[in-house]
């Protein structure tokens, strides 16, 4: 009886679980983060403020000391209006008389400025100001006051004022500029996420699945072993299918020799036959003798999902990169030698050779900008390129050779994945690291991602008539790790 298709609850479960996790972690990470930047910067935004009113006092008390009253000094209005204008941390210069009566200002407009003043801390404030100097807050303003002395009497107060709201602002303003980041973040977390269920649960438990309907419809003349087993209990279940499977094979081996020791001790012929049809009738082997034991390496899915979403992910971040520059002209050479890498690791080169071309082309992208950082000559562009086109035909091939039916749903999500991860590293390089060397990673990572895995490694370097083999042969012998 067909059995219906079902959601694929578990991957997306996994995927919501991770994405859940990053953005509780990046919440958490971004809450204090944005606390303790806001603590030091107002600190430090107090300490400008302070300087700055220290300046402007020193200013007036000289113009004071020579006999120039306070509010009769010339040019003043230019001279306030352009500390604000020059540094946009300032939010307003005041200068009062010993009454709090705005004298001179630049900055917020009086509508503001005379509320602010009038407010009693900013007086005590200022008078507190010849002991100990401190910022004293009113409507998210900080406002630091100094007093103007002449001979040792006060006659005028100097105040300087930041907002922590601009400092908000700034930070928010970063935040979002730091947004392509965050996306490339969730994303690569997903894809992990999906990635590490299909590979180390999905996939693996399909595989057993698969292993045990093949020996329920078995005539007993052939069972197929595990040969690639994952870890955790799924890897101890498939082990503990092979040892019963050798059991079996071990137990119809005795019987069968039993049953042709007594076939041939009865001399009638009879009994003889009927000896005979018993051990043909048990599912016991087959005329050759005990059961054939396969065991091969089985190709997943899987495999291909690292080299193939780095692919498609470093081709869009070449691609936007050569936009963003606005180099047109170098756009044609680079998509060439993609394609030539493309067809070249699809059509001809073993998987193996096309895998190592890949690596040693991401380590010598590294190598040239470890030697020369300032600049990446176009040869090392299309050297890149060339790589990617290598890395996403060597997975192709591989899926071809082994017989691995991806499915164009999964495969288009793959690239579409892997494409907008480019485009989010392309656009948030600068907050990563080069681009040179972002890339040349990637190439590394898709290459190794396949001959560091020793299952996988074994299938790449398979020989081509044992790759072929059909499911019924003898196939790769010996196990592996996924």
């Amino acid at each position: 009886m067909a059995t219906r298709p079902r959601l694929p609850l578990g991957p997306l479960l996994a995927v919501l679980l991770a994405l859940g996790a990053a953005l509780l972690g990046g919440a958490a990470t971004v809450f204090v983060g944005f606390g303790q930047a806001e603590s030091q910067f107002s600190a430090v935004l107090d300490e400008k403020a302070l300087s700055r009113a220290q300046r402007v006092r020193r200013d007036l008390e000289l113009a004071v000391g020579l006999g120039i009253p306070l509010a009769e000094i010339r040019g003043m209005w230019d001279y306030m209006e352009q500390i604000p204008a020059n540094d946009p941390d300032i939010r307003f210069v005041a200068v009062t008389d010993a009454a709090m009566q705005r004298l001179h200002y630049g900055g917020i407009g009086r509508e503001r400025l005379d509320p602010l003043l009038a407010d009693p801390r900013v007086a005590r404030g200022g008078r507190a100001a010849g002991i100990e100097p401190e910022a004293v807050s009113v409507d998210g303003f900080s406002i630091s006051s100094l007093p103007l002395l002449q001979d040792g009497e006060i006659v005028g107060f100097v105040h300087v004022a930041v907002q922590g709201k601009q400092l908000r602002e700034r930070l928010v303003r970063h935040a979002r500029g730091s947004l392509p980041l965050v996306l490339l973040a969730l994303l690569l977390a997903a894809e992990l996420a999906a990635f590490l269920y299909s590979a180390g649960h999905s996939e693996p438990l399909a595989r057993l699945r698969r292993l045990l309907e093949a020996a329920a419809r078995s005539d007993g003349s052939r069972f197929e072993l595990s040969g690639r087993h994952a870890g955790g209990e799924l890897g101890a279940a498939m082990f503990r299918f092979n040892a019963l499977m050798h059991r079996l094979s071990q137990r119809a081996d005795r019987f069968l020799a039993y049953a042709e020791e007594v076939r041939r001790a009865v001399f009638e012929a009879g009994v003889a036959a009927q000896v005979e049809s018993l051990a043909r009738d048990s599912e016991l082997g087959s005329a050759a003798g005990a059961p054939r034991l396969d065991r091969r390496l089985d190709a997943r899915r899987s495999d291909l999902w690292p080299p193939l979403s780095l692919a498609a992910a470093l081709l869009s971040a070449i691609l936007c990169w050569f936009l963003l520059a606005g180099e047109w002209a170098g756009l044609l050479p680079v998509a060439a030698a993609a394609a030539l890498g493309l067809a070249a690791a699809r059509l001809l080169l073993p998987t193996g050779l096309s895998l190592a071309g890949t690596a040693v082309l991401g380590a010598v992208a590294l190598l040239l900008f470890r030697l020369s950082p300032a600049t990446a000559p176009p040869a090392v562009w299309i050297g890149l390129a060339l790589g990617a086109g290598l890395l996403g035909g060597a997975a192709l091939r591989y899926a071809r050779r082994h017989g691995i039916r991806s499915g164009g749903a999964w495969l288009a999500l793959r690239l579409l994945v892997g494409g907008a991860s480019g485009l989010l590293a392309a656009v948030s390089a600068e907050r990563l690291i080069e681009p040179v060397s972002l890339a040349g990673l990637a190439l590394l990572a898709g290459a190794g991602a396949m001959l560091l895995r020793p299952a996988v490694r074994r299938l790449v370097l398979a020989a081509p008539e044992r790759e072929a083999a059909a499911p019924g042969s003898r196939g790769t012998a010996g196990g592996g790790s996924a």
